[in-house]
């Protein structure tokens, strides 16, 4: 919840039982993405500020403070093994970081919308991207799969409207995508 004065907002972590772990700021203007390690060992946190906050849900403590990104970030999604997390906005771009590092790995260009929606494939090694236009929710957009490892595209898919989900089935053989005219589509992958 943000500070009425300053605009800082403020992160609350709690065990299932309530208990506080930790509470800290976490950026001007609002949260605009959050998300844990899949073995919940961070906590990364983008704000309005166009900054990236990640702590050690251990303690608390604040590993990094990313301060480097151009824009905001709508969109974030850690690789099922935890290797790695993207994150996507208001540039287009999907920013690749490793989890260990925290070091920016590559950068994927070629989304013609702002991203709004992000999630890797259960093997890790593509990515799917979701956009929304800035001219209004009404125009369509796309849904781009992509090669991580080579920053490639792979497959092109329309979208009705902003994209404001998506998902690759276990198998990683299909896509769904949820969009803001409460559509779900579900598009079957090349092998």
């Amino acid at each position: 919840m943000p500070d009425r004065q300053s605009g800082v907002n403020t992160i609350r972590v709690r065990e299932a039982n309530g208990k506080d772990l930790f509470s800290t700021t976490a950026g001007i203007g609002g949260i605009s993405i959050l998300g844990f390690s899949p073995d919940a060992s961070l906590l990364v946190a983008g704000s309005y500020d166009a900054d990236l906050r990640v702590w050690s849900v251990r303690n608390g403590e604040l590993v990094k403070l990313i301060d480097t990104l151009p824009v905001s970030m709508f969109a974030l999604a850690f690789s099922p093994d935890g290797s790695s997390f993207a994150t996507a906005g208001a540039d287009r771009t999907v920013y690749v970081w490793d989890s260990k590092t925290l070091k920016l790995t590559s950068r994927i260009t070629g989304q013609p919308e702002m991203i709004s929606a992000l999630e890797f494939s259960p093997d890790g090694k593509r990515l799917v991207s979701g956009g929304f236009s800035e001219l209004t929710a009404n125009n369509p957009v796309k849904l781009i799969v992509w090669d991580v490892g080579s920053a490639k595209q792979l497959r092109e898919m329309p979208a009705s409207r902003r994209v404001v989900a998506v998902a690759f089935s276990p198998d990683g053989r299909q896509v769904a995508s949820s969009s803001g005219d409460k559509s779900v589509n579900i598009w079957q992958l090349p092998e």
